[in-house]
């Protein structure tokens, strides 16, 4: 491989940033709240799930999440029973400079899927000392917020629209077992409104969002039901439904039968076969 080099340009932010905490929060339960910061925060959610609640808005957090939160504005966090996160806060007249060219603000104040940055903290959070804290803690912010950069291009650049998607639909793919995976929650995740990500779907899919989360949690319950699984209601479970009854009427309305007929008719099919399999 040869040599390879890059132009720099000039830094975009004023002067420099100071690191103030590198924390790893395990005890989140005994913390008071509401929170109120007067210096910027960024956040990496390392164990469980939880949701941000700041103006008025509900943010999913889960592993791997990373969010920022600027000064002067309150907040709380809910968490389960072993939520944990890990943080960076810091100051500087560079700070807010630093801030504005990364995808994290206080309308977008969460970004997912920054599993892979969760052992680069820990590993530094366990080395820093007196000598090296500075320069250790400020390259791990800058390192983090390289990534956002990519992320807001994404998010501004039209041309990327169709790679984003891809990324929606990939999450969906991923978590459409959840139960709880409403329009509102991946608005969310990914910084566009309710109204805007209805319209990518039906662009892009010709179904609206639940059209689509539907069929994934259908098409993942016929996958149950070949594999000889019989009972709806832990079907219904498996596929991201609390309600086996309406699991039901989405199978039948997606199917043309409901899930008891369906699975009769399958085991009949079943019994054929072997019957067929045994004669010859």
């Amino acid at each position: 491989m040869g040599s390879i080099c890059r132009f720099l340009p000039m830094k975009k932010y004023r002067d420099s940033i100071q690191p103030v905490y590198f924390v790893y929060e395990t005890e989140f339960h005994k913390l008071k709240q509401p929170f109120i910061n007067a210096i910027h925060y960024v956040y990496l959610i390392t164990k469980g799930n939880g949701v941000l609640h700041l103006l008025g808005n509900d943010y999913p957090l889960e592993v791997g999440t990373l969010c920022a939160i600027c000064p002067g504005y309150s907040y709380t966090m809910e968490g389960n029973a072993d939520f944990a996160y890990m943080y960076i806060s810091f100051m500087g007249d560079g700070a807010q400079d630093i801030m504005v060219q990364t995808s994290l603000d206080t309308e977008h104040p969460i970004q997912p899927q920054f599993s892979h940055l969760i052992p680069f903290w820990r590993s530094a959070i366990q080395r820093i000392n007196r000598e090296n804290a500075n320069f250790l803690t400020e390259s791990v912010l800058l390192y983090t917020l390289s990534f956002l950069t990519d992320t807001k291009a994404e998010r501004t650049d039209d041309n990327n629209k169709p790679l984003v998607f891809d990324n929606i639909l990939k999450y969906l793919e991923n978590h459409y077992t959840e139960h709880d995976l409403t329009l509102k929650k991946i608005a969310g995740i990914y910084a566009y409104s309710e109204k805007y990500l209805s319209y990518l779907f039906k662009q892009n899919m010709n179904l609206n969002y639940s059209e689509y989360l539907n069929k994934l949690r259908i098409t993942h319950a016929l996958r149950c039901i070949g594999a000889s699984k019989t009972n709806i209601a832990e079907i219904a479970v498996s596929c991201g439904y609390s309600d086996p009854l309406y699991f039901s009427k989405v199978f039948k309305k997606q199917i043309g039968a409901s899930p008891k007929e369906y699975i009769k008719q399958h085991m009949t099919n079943n019994n054929h076969q072997e019957n067929t399999s045994d004669d010859s």
